[in-house]
């Protein structure tokens, strides 16, 4: 049994045991420390809350001394006392112009914001997979290219020294020249591609044995810039959190200019001094604390415009980056449209320089109405089509990537 399932993996198409894109996202997600850094960010964010919602709680103090007293008289004799005190007293504000209120909303917004974050951080890991994936098939893709052209450039070397007449005998020395900057962009490529198969690995912790490009770019996901909304972007949503807390800021420190009243029980009990003759013990009391701050330097009123000031810069920064987001959307889309609409061109652009590369070639083997640099000319033409190409579905796929990211779509579920 075990013998008949390893020969049906050995019998698996390529394609089928090819990493895919969602596979590579996945395990990057898996292998990055940014969300375990995050995660905890938002735990602390959440302690933080709980900490805020505190100070609607009373507040319980407990007071406790024992005294040892030693009074010498006149006479020469003393008399050594002992003592137990104690109080405690419970504390509960019942007004102070909102202030732990505000508290509890600005907590809640910075939680809401680490949130809103860890989500920005998920779907930036997923995109930096998506570009490692391509960049990595890219440099795979140019590899095979230039490796390509330097077995067809000695097919040409072969071809020259077997004719007897090829014209001028520079022409052996360019191709050759030829050759050799091929196989130095070859070993260029080469270094490339070792440096982005080592970027993969440390993004998702394993070996790229073998990667596949197919990726369903889903149409309703590709909007015009004329409907596309991008309420839901991460930078977008994060300032307006921002915006947010700021109001909440601002109420807080207003309410320093309200009164604040607080609700004071306080039992103890105090035994006497040595000379006291009576003893006084279990005490109660029950107060109600008016505070109100009549001037303190103008500091409060600067916190307030320091407070209006920041959250004006946070709603002129929103108007800036929603436009820059706009601006990069209708960029990212232009350019994923037109790498979709130049496949068919490149294909006819391919076609056209192959024939014309095996044309000039067959012209040369049968006479001399073609020279060498011409057919040298038609294969650097064709390979240079190639190569548009392959940069051609890259552009495509991550730009499709840009934008999932700005309408901030970039999931796991969505690239299935």
């Amino acid at each position: 049994m075990r013998r008949y399932i390893l020969i049906i993996g050995v019998l698996l198409p390529i394609s089928l045991m090819a990493t895919s894109i969602y596979e590579s996202a996945k395990s990057a997600l898996a292998h990055t420390y940014k969300l375990k850094v995050q995660n905890i960010e938002l735990k602390i964010r959440d302690k933080y809350e709980d900490k805020a919602k505190t100070n609607n709680y009373p507040k319980v103090d407990l007071n406790l001394y024992k005294k040892r007293e030693k009074t010498e008289f006149a006479a020469g004799n003393s008399n050594i006392q002992n003592s137990t005190n104690y109080s405690i007293t419970i504390n509960q504000n019942l007004y102070n112009g909102g202030f732990d209120s505000n508290a509890i909303k600005i907590a809640k917004q910075e939680s809401r914001v680490a949130k809103v974050e860890y989500e920005n951080i998920k779907q930036k890991v997923i995109y930096e997979a998506i570009t490692t994936h391509s960049a990595l098939i890219l440099a795979q893709k140019r590899l095979k290219l230039q490796k390509r052209l330097i077995a067809q450039y000695y097919s040409l070397l072969q071809i020259l020294n077997k004719k007897a007449h090829y014209g001028d005998a520079n022409e052996k020395v360019e191709l050759q020249s030829k050759l050799y900057n091929a196989k130095l962009k070859y070993q260029e490529i080469e270094q490339d591609y070792q440096f982005k198969k080592l970027q993969y690995q440390a993004l998702t912790g394993k070996e790229p044995k073998a990667l596949k490009y197919a990726l369903k770019m889903k149409r309703h996901f590709v909007k015009n810039p004329s409907k596309v909304k991008l309420k839901e972007n991460q930078e977008l949503l994060k300032n307006l959190l921002e915006i947010e807390k700021a109001q909440y800021k601002i109420a807080q420190d207003r309410s320093k200019f309200l009164p604040k009243v607080d609700l004071e029980f306080k039992a103890y009990k105090a035994e006497p001094l040595a000379q006291v003759d009576y003893v006084t013990e279990n005490q109660y009391s029950v107060k109600v604390n008016v505070s109100y701050n009549l001037y303190n330097g103008g500091a409060d009123s600067i916190n307030d415009e320091i407070n209006r000031l920041e959250k004006l810069k946070l709603m002129a920064t929103r108007d800036d980056l929603h436009r820059d987001t706009y601006l990069k959307y209708i960029d990212y889309y232009t350019q994923y449209r037109y790498a979709k609409k130049n496949i068919a061109h490149l294909n006819r652009y391919i076609n056209s320089e192959s024939n014309k590369y095996h044309r000039y070639k067959k012209i040369f083997r049968l006479s001399s109405q073609k020279s060498l640099l011409d057919i040298v000319g038609a294969l650097e033409g064709l390979y240079v089509a190639k190569e548009l190409k392959v940069n051609n579905q890259s552009t495509r796929l991550v730009n499709y990537a840009n934008i999932l990211l700005l309408q901030s779509k970039l999931s796991l579920k969505n690239l299935r």
